[in-house]
């Protein structure tokens, strides 16, 4: 569910911004992180800090 909110948040856009938030009881954020990584990567998309875009 959350990586299928990911792909539709993401869409055809060419740049986003994905928050996730982390907490002990956050558990399926910290399960779900890398699908959303590899299906990012796999559809193009690379990764810099906050600092690397400002």
């Amino acid at each position: 569910m959350l990586l299928q909110n990911v792909i539709d948040t993401v869409g055809n856009k060419q740049s986003v911004v994905i928050l996730m938030h982390d907490a002990a009881d956050k558990i399926l954020t910290y399960e779900t992180l890398p699908s959303v990584i590899q299906y990012l990567r796999d559809n193009g998309y690379s990764f810099k800090s906050l600092y690397d875009i400002l």
